[in-house]
């Protein structure tokens, strides 16, 4: 059983099979964190391989490798040249760090075949046995880790194999494999139309700027009112659920915005199921905005969202909707990294801000929405990829 595919200038492959006798120049084990030998993959690897790997690592590692780490032994009786020893997450819940430190895995062997010039190399499905991870997520993020991997500056190995332990296995890669299917649109682009997707925290952490986030976004509306365009607002709030407001409102008939903060931030599925939403709708329309602005604004860090919206997940709806649709996402994050919890589901960096969680940070972010709200409005089709935040908004 076998499947191939292109990604950027990397050749993924899909194999059923024993990781252990790969012929390649690197081979993946899914170890723990003394570098200690166990079973599943890391008992077949050294089974065969012999005991010449073990005593480079009790030489080289004897403080073993930490989760989310990577380092390289010699490969002794394998077929292939080198084994990259990294420990996957044990998985709890989703909430904990788990999809970070399960695509640092993937990212961390990859540096290493650059650095060993390796130009094959193969993975198992890391940490989806004794540590719990499900399959289908791990697919996922594995797979976006490589994309995100080739699409940086860095050089790549020529190929990139998953190697998997059972049919069923295989097949969820298979299906992860496959991009999202592009969603066909009935109608056509209306000329002159924009419309501005607004997705708002308002979880707990808002409390203590809840009235002043809800006054700087009515502000927002009242000042954008005569821009010379078709303008409609869709608006959402999300604590540990998503929740819908109103969709499509004429920008002079938006009704007040209200915060009302509660509970926990599921910002990842949130995100995922708007944009999912807002497209649907579009895609029935006879006439659907020519322009899309996405506008997402939180004061805290992803913690809520169910298991199977993933930063990955998100990341490729984002990378379709920007690429694809010509949407031009925005993200506003608080007492965060912005720039990096963006990169991490889609966003590029020139489209993110940070700002300071009070009054003056959010008419900072007020004033910067305006500015590029009428970017967007007069800027040509073929341009809005160069829409992004510049020095002056950057000004505190």
């Amino acid at each position: 059983m076998e499947k191939r595919t292109q990604i950027g200038n990397i050749t993924v492959e899909l194999l059923l099979g024993d990781i252990s006798e790969q012929e390649v120049d690197a081979i993946v084990n899914a170890a723990n964190r003394r570098l200690a030998g166990g079973g599943g993959v890391d008992g077949a690897i050294h089974r065969l391989g012999g005991p010449a790997i073990m005593a480079e690592t009790r030489q080289k590692y004897p403080n073993g490798c930490p989760t989310g780490f990577a380092v390289a032994t010699g490969a002794g009786n394998l077929a292939a040249k080198w084994v990259f020893h990294t420990v996957g997450p044990r998985y709890r819940d989703g909430l904990h760090g788990e999809e970070d430190a399960l695509r640092a895995c993937y990212q961390n062997c990859l540096r290493l075949a650059v650095e060993h010039g390796c130009q094959s190399i193969a993975f198992p499905a890391i940490a989806t046995g004794a540590y719990g991870y499900p399959i289908d997520e791990a697919a996922i993020v594995a797979l976006q880790a490589v994309r995100d991997f080739q699409s940086g500056e860095n050089p790549c190995p020529q190929l990139v194999r998953f190697v998997l332990f059972s049919g069923d296995d295989f097949k969820v890669y298979a299906r992860a494999l496959e991009p999202e299917p592009r969603r066909e649109y009935v109608g056509q682009a209306k000329p002159n139309t924009m419309s501005v997707c607004i997705l708002a925290d308002s979880s707990g952490s808002m409390a203590g700027i809840a009235d002043d986030m809800s006054g700087s976004l009515n502000t927002l509306m009242a000042e954008n009112r005569n821009l010379d365009a078709e303008v409609t607002v869709t608006y959402s709030t999300f604590s540990s659920n998503y929740q819908p407001q109103f969709a499509e409102k004429p920008i002079a008939e938006v009704p007040e915005f209200k915060i009302v903060p509660t509970n926990s931030t599921a910002l990842l599925e949130s995100a995922y199921t708007m944009i999912e939403e807002v497209d649907a709708r579009f895609a029935a329309l006879d006439a659907y905005p020519e322009k899309v602005l996405f506008v997402i604004v939180t004061d805290g860090m992803e913690n809520a969202s169910r298991p199977q919206y993933t930063r990955a997940r998100l990341f490729s709806l984002i990378e379709r909707q920007t690429k694809e649709r010509n949407w031009v996402f925005l993200y506003f994050g608080a007492n965060q990294d912005a720039i990096h919890e963006a990169a991490s589901f889609g966003i590029d960096a020139s489209r993110s801000m940070n700002y300071c969680a009070d009054r003056h940070g959010l008419e900072r972010n007020r004033e910067r929405l305006s500015r590029k709200m009428e970017q967007v409005m007069c800027c040509q089709q073929s341009a809005l990829g160069d829409v992004c935040f510049d020095d002056e908004d950057r000004k505190e």
